[in-house]
């Protein structure tokens, strides 16, 4: 999974979702750097959620933890098997960098 955000200008950061781990809010909280729980908790709905830690990608290697309470897991999952996903996943044309790879690897990856 990629990430682009304003605030990193041309650069964007990568997940591997396959690589973190699921965890409870206590375990987040003693897993995230004290100064941030505080806040952190400041913040949240409600004490029921899931908290996914892991690093980032290379270049930055940051650690992280996300926390998503039920709105935001229904969220997700709303986006995820709306109609334009599904249509955008399954029914459209691959464009973009896979068109853009096969000009830069030469004639042989255009005859594939």
């Amino acid at each position: 999974m990629r990430m682009w955000s304003r605030g990193l200008g041309r650069q964007n950061i990568g997940i591997d979702l396959s690589e973190t781990k699921i965890m409870t809010l206590d375990e987040a909280l003693d897993y995230m750097a004290k100064e941030a729980t505080a806040p952190l908790l400041e913040e949240l709905d409600s004490r029921r959620v899931i908290a996914i830690s892991g690093k980032m990608l290379p270049p930055t290697g940051w650690e992280f933890v996300i926390t998503m309470g039920v709105k935001d897991i229904l969220a997700i999952t709303w986006k995820l098997v709306s109609w334009k996903t599904v249509k955008s996943f399954f029914f459209t044309p691959a464009t973009g960098s896979s068109l853009r790879d096969s000009d830069t690897l030469g004639p042989a990856a255009k005859q594939i």
